[in-house]
């Protein structure tokens, strides 16, 4: 094989696009007397998929200058290269099964993509695998090219090579199916995952703005705005407001500078402009949103050391909305664990939607992750669902969103480890308001359910959604 015109494109991650491809395999199996097979291989998929797609900015990673840190430990970059990754091909041969280093990267996908992995897994054969039972069992026959022929009189077999037509049969049917599973994909995961508005920013921010996206979409998620806003100030209002009309969740990076005002909006900036509108929604209760300020954050405006005062102390600034402090990484970890307490929005039908009543989950902060299943259950039983978590001062609780109040008809108190006084000192607080109905769930490591007649109390029996289910049938007569 001819090997001087196989060149490889590095992997830049500013330029990261939708589409990548980890290449996972043995650096064996790239010398003499194959030597650059899996180049070449590399080489001839990233020019079929940069036809299928359109596109010359199309990144299909190897590691090619030996990253692995150890026998035992993967380097940073490619751990980081393997999260990015849509896909991943192993090249498969008696030295991929034999190499530590393949088999870390392949569990480091496994477990970055959990049960999906076995969708975005698409197997090269390069040497044939004689015993299936050492096959990888993550991977099944369908996405498995076989790049080798073997000889029928003498058994023996070799890789195809450029030189056969084969090799360039297998990688068009290779890039084409990778074509239609990352359509596929994309198209069931950002109509199930719902949106994100994940609003403009300022220069100082911009790279990592690009970033948190690519993260977002990677994980299935609609972004908006995918084009740039309008400057003009109605057009502007008007596209922010469509948006977050359709999103859930808010993600507002914000620097060290003020940002641009356009003209008639009295000198409030877009990013300003932009998290005041979402306000507004997060006051109804349609909207959490997030804000992210890097570390060691020093304003160089006036106007921006003003505005980052009213995020920190302004308390209709800080509604239905978390705050977070730090690094790039240390965000993105949060986000993505706030993004997972997000139930997935079923859609109602519009002459239904005026009979459903809102209930409101109130939990202590200690139970915060484990009213996931309790707002689904009343979620799929045709409720919409508020939350809020119950803080303490002084020892008297009070509610973290005291906007619910005026939104909410019905009300299911968490009760997880926290004591009977706990229980009884939120009923006593949602006396001073007017609510339809009450009840405290008593989860299955409760100890000290309430006695109480103030409010039901829903002890658990067998089945979260059977403990549920009277008050619920109560709510819709």
């Amino acid at each position: 094989m001819n090997t001087k015109s196989t060149t490889v494109k590095e992997f830049q991650p500013n330029k990261l696009s939708s589409l990548v491809i980890f290449i996972s395999y043995s650096h064996r199996d790239n010398r003499e007397p194959t030597e650059g097979w899996i180049g070449e291989l590399h080489r001839f998929l990233e020019g079929r998929l940069e036809q299928l797609f359109g596109s010359s900015d199309l990144p299909v990673f190897r590691d090619v200058s030996g990253l692995r840190q150890s026998a035992s430990t993967l380097s940073e970059e490619i751990l980081d290269n393997i999260r990015k990754a849509r896909f991943l091909m192993p090249v498969l041969s008696p030295s991929y099964l034999a190499s530590e280093w393949c088999e870390l990267e392949r569990q480091e996908f496994l477990q970055y993509y959990g049960e999906m992995a076995k969708r975005r897994i698409f197997g090269v054969e390069k040497l044939p695998i004689m015993d299936r039972a050492d096959f990888p069992e993550v991977l099944g026959e369908r996405f498995v090219y076989r790049f080798f022929k073997v000889d029928p009189e003498t058994r023996r077999s070799r890789e195809l090579t450029a030189n056969d037509e084969e090799f360039l049969n297998l990688v068009f049917d290779l890039a084409e199916d990778l074509t239609n599973q990352f359509r596929e994909i994309t198209e069931e995961t950002e109509s199930s995952k719902g949106t994100i508005f994940l609003a403009e920013t300022t220069s100082d921010l911009q790279h990592q703005r690009e970033e948190i996206r690519r993260e977002l979409k990677m994980k299935g998620y609609k972004v908006v705005p995918s084009v740039a806003l309008p400057f003009e100030l109605d057009a502007l209002r008007a596209r922010i407001c469509e948006h977050l009309s359709e999103a859930t969740f808010s993600v507002h990076p914000v620097g060290r500078y003020y940002g641009i005002a356009p003209e008639r909006s009295g000198g409030l900036s877009i990013p300003q402009i932009q998290f005041e509108l979402a306000q507004e929604f997060a006051a109804e209760g349609k909207l959490k949103r997030l804000v992210w300020n890097p570390s060691k954050l020093e304003a160089e405006e006036d106007d921006q050391k003003t505005f980052l005062e009213y995020l920190a102390i302004d308390p209709a600034a800080q509604l239905g909305t978390d705050r977070i402090v730090g690094g790039l990484e240390h965000f993105k970890i949060i986000l993505g664990d706030e993004l997972n307490e997000i139930a997935v929005p079923t859609v109602v039908a519009a002459e239904e939607t005026s009979e459903v009543s809102t209930v409101g989950i109130l939990y202590a902060q200690a139970d915060k992750a484990n009213i996931k299943a309790l707002r689904k259950a009343i979620f799929q039983a045709g409720f919409e669902v508020r939350r809020s978590a119950i803080v303490l001062e002084d020892g008297i609780p009070h509610l973290d969103n005291t906007q619910l109040l005026d939104s909410v008809e019905a009300w299911v108190i968490y009760q997880g480890e926290q004591p009977e006084d706990w229980a009884l000192g939120v009923i006593d607080l949602l006396d001073r308001f007017p609510t339809a109905r009450k009840a405290v769930y008593c989860a299955e490591q409760t100890d000290e359910p309430p006695m109480t007649r103030e409010a039901a109390v829903l002890e658990f029996e067998n089945a979260l959604a059977t403990t549920l289910q009277p008050f619920l049938d109560q709510l819709k007569a």
